[in-house]
């Protein structure tokens, strides 16, 4: 048995896209958020991506749970002193978005296998929507598990 047969996937998934399942409005921050102030903005909102824009709300980056993590831990070995981190941090920066993933996001119309894939490709565990470059919303893995969970139990039991 296959997922597809687990869950009765069909051609109707394509039916629920991404402004369905995202969440709106979505934080974001911008390119000189301190590493303390992101892993703030994360616990208090509970997202794990939180996408970076520039001064005129284009998304940029994707501030990711391990990138704030990666940050911290290079600002971290540089404080203590090693030559070599402190080169990294002066090559890199010392802000979380210079820690962060490539800009990957999805169309407010992309199909729920369409976010899936793109998440899995990516290995992320949220994906902004985003519209005119400037993003709108974010899908989680929970949005979709809530989207796939609420379609097997509306077709198991139908009106």
């Amino acid at each position: 048995m296959t997922i597809d047969d687990f869950f009765g996937a069909t051609a109707e998934d394509d039916t629920i896209d991404a402004r369905t399942l995202m969440s709106a409005p979505v934080l974001t921050v911008g390119r000189d958020v301190s590493v303390l102030n992101a892993a703030e903005a994360m616990l208090r909102t509970g997202f794990t991506t939180v996408p970076a824009v520039d001064e005129h709300g284009r998304l940029i980056k994707l501030v990711t749970e391990d990138a704030v993590a990666r940050a911290y831990l290079v600002q971290s070995w540089a404080d203590r002193g090693p030559s070599d981190e402190k080169a990294l941090l002066e090559e890199r920066g010392s802000r979380v978005v210079d820690f962060a993933a490539p800009p990957i996001s999805v169309a407010p119309d992309a199909s729920l296998t369409e976010v899936t894939e793109t998440m899995v490709r990516a290995q992320l565990r949220a994906v902004p929507v985003v519209e005119h470059h400037r993003p709108i919303g974010i899908v989680s893995w929970r949005d979709i598990l809530s989207a796939i969970v609420a379609r097997s139990t509306t077709r198991s039991n139908p009106k």
